[in-house]
C-alpha cells in the first residue's frame, strides 16, 4: 500500500507487522523513551557477527536510510515536514553522518526493539540483511577502483574476478606470513624454487620484487603496505587456488625477464638478493648491525686510501703470524699460505662473516655464497682474499690498544690456527709454551695446599688444563675440559646444596609465608656465573690463567668494532669473565679425580664460605646431641628443620610445611644425583657426559627403589639412607646398582 503523505515509499506498518493503532501507540512512545540499543547490536542480530570496519558501517547506515526514506514511508510519517524535507536533501547529497539521518537511524532502532518486544515477527532484519550485503559489495568494489585501480587492471588480465576482500583485507597481513602450503608446493614443482628460503630479514625486500613484478609502478606501490605473499593467500581463500596459481605463474614470469633474478631463481636463492646492489645492502646490513665496517668486505665495497691500508695491514698480519704465533717453524707456515686454500674452507678462515655462526641454516648460507659468486666472481680473488685480510689487520691496529693487538688477532683468526694445526700437525707458540703451564700450575698447587688440598705431581695436567683457555690449549689439554667442567660442576652444586640445606639460620619458614624467600632463586644465585666469577678471584684463578686472549669476543666481526675496546654482542649478552666460573669447575674436577671427591666437596665449600661468610655457617646435620642443644626461639622453624632434613621414607610431611620442604629437599636431591652419576659413572668420555647431561636424575635413581617416580611429599630409599647415613654410606650401598643401571642404559 503506498503511502499518500509527503509522496512516496510503502507504508512501513504492516512490514513490522502492527496496526495502525500500535503505530500511533509507538509514535507517542518516542517522546520520552528512547532505546540503548545501537547499529552495531542492530547488526549482530542479524548477522551475528560485529561491525569490523567502516565499510560495513557505511553499508548498513545506507541500507536502513534508504529502506526509511525511499522504499517506505518511516521517515516521511515520523519526521516533521521540514526535518522530513532535510533528511531526504542529505541523503541524495550522500552525507549519512548528518545529524537528522543519524537521528532518524535512531528512531528506527527504537522501532526495532519497541515492536520486537511485542514478539511479533517481522521481516526487517531479512530485509535489510539482503540490502546491507548488496551496498557492502558496492562500497568494496568503489574502494577497490579507487585505490588499486592499476593493479586491478593487470590481476583482471591474469586471473579475472578476484574479489574486493583480496585487496582490501591484504593490510591486515602481516609480513611474516608464509605462503599457503599448498601454493609454496606448486612453486617449488613448477619452478624448483622454494619461497620458504626468503628470510625474515629478506621479506620486504623480497615483497618489493613481488609488488614490481605485479605492477612496474614504484610510485604506486610508496604508500602502501602491501605483502603480495597474504595477497595471494587471500585468493586462494575468498577465490580458489586456481586464481592464486595463475598470480603466481604472473609474478614468476615476470621475475624471469630480468637476467640476474632469473638465475637466482635457478640456483634456488632468494629472490630478495638480486643484483649486486641487492647484495651490496644485504651484506651491509649485516655487517653495520654488528658495529664492523663495510670496507672490510672489499671489493664489494670501496676502501678509500685502500693501499696505504692494505701495506700497513700486511705488516701487523705477518709480524703477529711469523713473529708471534709461529716464530719456530714460519717458513712451513709461509709456504703452506703461498698456495691456494680450498675454496669453502679459506671463506670460513679468513673471512668476517662466518655464517653458520649467524643463527642461519646450512642452506641459506650455502644460497648467499652461490649468490656471491654470480654478482662478485672477483670477491673470491686470492689477491682479494689477502687484502680482506689485511683490512682487518689493519682495522685491529687503529681500534685496540697496541699491547692487546696479537691476542686480538689470535681472535680473529683462530680458525687459521686450528687449520694449520690440522692440515700440518703444527701447534701455536702458545701452545709449546711450557714455562707458563709450570708457572701457573706452581700457583695453584700453592693455593689449594693452603685450603688443606696437596695436589699430586702426576696429575698437573688436569690442574693445568683447567687453567686453560680452549685456544692457547694443545688438542690434548682440550680433551680434558668437559671431563672435568662437568664433573666440578656437580661438584660444586652438591657442596652448595648441603651448605643450604643444612643450615638452620635462616628465619625460612616464616619468611617463606610472608613470600620473601625462593628457595630455587637463592640456589641459583650461589651456583650462576657470576657468583663463581667472584669465588674464582678469591682463588686468584685470574692471576694464572693462561689466555691466547684477554678479550673475550664472540664472533669475530666483533673484534673490529670501531667505537670501543669494550666489545658488544648481537645476542644475550654471556657473563661477566665466565671463563673464570669454568676454570672453577675444572680445578674442582681435578681435585676430585686427584684427591677424591670428599676432598672436592670441602674445597668447594671453604670456596664458597670465603666469599660469601654471611650465608654460610657451619652446618647443623642431624645428632642426638644436636638436637638436643639446638634451639631456636621459633619452634615452627625447628620442627620445619628437623623434618627437612630426616623425613621418614615414602611418608608424606603434613599439609602445611609439605611445599616449603620439598623445594630444599629437592634441590638436595637433584645435587646428590647429579653428584653421584658423575663420581660413579664417571665423565671420561662424551656418551657418559651425554647420558648424564640428558639424563632425568630423579627418575633413573630411582628405578633403583624399583618406583616408577618420586610422588609429591615423598623420598627414595637412596635419598633416604644419604639423608640418614651420609654420603659415603650412600655410594658403599648404592655404587653397583647405580653402575649396573646406567651402564645398560648407556648401552642401549
Amino acid at each position: 500500500m503506498l503511502n499518500a503523505h509527503n509522496g512516496g515509499g510503502l507504508v512501513w506498518s504492516p512490514l513490522f507487522n502492527i496496526s495502525e493503532k500500535e503505530k500511533d501507540e509507538f509514535k507517542a512512545h518516542l517522546k520520552n523513551n528512547f532505546q540503548n540499543y545501537t547499529l552495531s547490536h542492530f547488526f549482530y542480530d542479524f548477522s551475528n557477527s560485529e561491525i569490523t570496519n567502516n565499510d560495513e558501517l557505511d553499508a548498513i547506515q545506507y541500507a536502513i536510510l534508504k529502506f526509511l526514506i525511499t522504499h517506505t514511508s518511516f521517515a516521511s510519517d515520523i519526521l516533521n515536514e521540514e526535518d522530513y524535507q532535510k533528511a531526504c536533501d542529505t541523503f541524495k547529497r550522500g552525507q549519512f553522518n548528518n545529524g537528522v539521518l543519524q537521528s532518524l537511524i535512531v528512531l528506527f532502532l527504537n522501532a526495532h526493539v519497541y515492536f520486537s518486544s511485542s514478539n511479533k515477527e517481522n521481516n526487517i532484519k531479512s530485509l535489510l540483511y539482503s540490502d546491507t550485503n548488496t551496498h557492502l559489495v558496492a562500497i568494496k568494489e568503489k574502494r577497490t577502483d579507487k585505490e588499486f585501480a592499476p593493479l586491478k587492471k593487470v590481476i583482471e588480465k591474469v586471473a579475472s574476478g578476484v574479489k574486493p576482500e583480496c585487496y582490501l583485507n591484504v593490510f591486515r597481513q602481516s609480513y611474516i606470513d608464509r605462503l599457503d602450503e599448498n601454493l609454496n608446493n606448486y612453486i617449488i614443482e613448477k619452478y624448483k624454487y622454494n619461497p620458504e628460503y626468503v628470510h625474515s630479514y629478506l621479506k620486504n625486500n623480497s615483497n618489493k620484487l613481488f609488488q614490481l613484478a605485479l605492477l612496474n609502478d614504484k610510485n604506486f606501490w610508496n604508500d602502501k603496505d602491501f605483502s603480495v605473499i597474504s595477497f595471494i593467500n587471500l585468493i586462494a581463500h575468498y577465490n580458489s587456488e586456481k586464481h592464486a596459481q595463475k598470480v603466481i605463474d604472473y609474478i614468476f614470469e615476470e621475475l624471469k625477464k630480468d637476467s640476474s633474478i632469473n638465475t637466482l631463481i635457478e640456483n634456488n636463492l632468494e629472490i630478495g638478493i638480486s643484483g649486486l646492489d641487492n647484495l651490496k645492502l644485504f651484506y651491509q646490513n649485516i655487517v653495520l648491525n654488528n658495529g664492523a665496517s663495510t670496507e672490510l668486505l672489499f671489493p664489494l665495497f670501496d676502501v678509500k686510501d685502500s693501499k696505504e691500508k692494505f701495506e700497513n695491514g700486511k705488516v701487523v698480519f705477518e709480524s703477529f703470524l711469523y713473529d708471534y704465533v709461529y716464530p719456530h717453524c714460519k717458513d712451513v707456515v709461509k709456504e703452506r699460505l703461498s698456495k691456494n686454500i680450498k675454496e669453502g674452507i679459506y671463506y670460513n678462515i679468513f673471512d668476517l662473516l662466518n655464517f653458520n655462526v649467524l643463527g642461519r641454516n646450512i642452506t641459506a648460507y650455502e644460497n648467499e655464497l652461490t649468490a656471491l659468486k654470480i654478482f662478485c666472481p672477483d670477491f673470491f680473488k686470492d689477491e682479494n682474499l689477502w687484502n680482506r685480510v689485511y683490512l682487518k689487520a689493519h682495522t685491529l691496529s687503529l681500534s685496540v690498544p697496541e699491547n692487546k693487538i696479537n691476542e686480538s688477532l689470535f681472535n680473529c683468526f683462530y680458525n687459521l690456527c686450528e687449520f694449520l694445526n690440522q692440515d700440518l700437525s703444527i701447534e701455536t707458540a702458545i701452545q709449546l709454551d711450557t714455562q707458563s703451564r709450570k708457572q701457573g700450575y706452581r700457583m695453584l698447587h700453592n693455593i689449594l695446599n693452603s685450603y688443606g688440598v696437596c695436589t699430586s705431581t702426576f696429575k698437573s695436567e688436569d690442574y693445568i688444563a683447567a687453567l686453560m683457555d680452549r685456544k692457547s690449549a694443545t688438542l690434548k689439554e682440550a680433551e680434558r675440559f668437559s671431563v672435568l667442567e662437568q664433573l666440578g660442576d656437580a661438584i660444586y652444586g652438591f657442596a652448595v646444596a648441603e651448605m643450604m640445606f643444612y643450615n638452620p639460620y635462616y628465619d625460612d619458614y616464616e619468611n617463606y609465608h610472608k613470600n620473601e624467600i625462593n628457595v630455587n632463586k637463592r640456589f641459583e644465585s650461589f651456583t650462576k656465573a657470576e657468583a663463581q666469577v667472584e669465588i674464582a678471584k678469591k682463588l686468584r684463578i685470574d692471576k694464572m690463567y693462561i689466555s691466547a686472549s684477554s678479550v673475550l669476543c664472540k664472533y669475530d666481526y666483533q673484534c673490529l668494532n670501531h667505537c670501543d675496546y669494550e666489545f658488544t654482542f648481537t645476542d644475550k649478552k654471556p657473563p661477566k669473565e665466565k671463563y673464570l666460573a669454568d676454570s672453577l669447575e675444572m680445578i674442582l674436577g681435578a681435585v676430585c679425580l686427584d684427591k677424591g671427591y670428599k676432598t672436592a666437596i670441602n674445597l668447594a665449600k671453604k670456596l664458597v664460605r670465603s666469599t660469601y661468610k654471611d650465608d654460610f655457617p657451619e652446618e647443623v646435620h642431624f645428632t642426638y646431641e644436636n638436637y638436643k642443644n639446638f634451639s631456636l626461639e621459633d619452634t615452627f622453624i625447628e620442627r620445619d628443620y628437623w623434618i627437612r632434613i630426616l623425613p621418614s621414607p615414602f611418608s608424606y610431611l603434613d599439609e602445611e610445611n609439605n611445599q616449603f620442604t620439598e623445594s630444599y629437599r629437592k634441590i638436595m636431591w637433584e645435587s646428590l644425583s647429579k653428584l653421584l652419576l658423575c663420581v660413579l659413572v664417571g665423565t671420561d668420555t662424551k656418551k657418559k657426559r651425554e647420558y648424564i647431561s640428558n639424563s632425568s636424575y630423579n627418575n633413573e635413581l630411582n628405578k633403583l627403589d624399583k618406583k616408577d617416580h618420586w610422588d609429591y611429599g615423598q623420598v627414595s630409599l637412596l635419598f633416604y639412607c644419604y639423608l640418614q647415613s651420609g654420603l659415603d654410606t650412600a655410594i658403599e650401598i648404592y655404587k653397583n646398582d647405580i653402575l649396573d643401571a646406567v651402564n645398560k642404559e648407556i648401552k642401549k
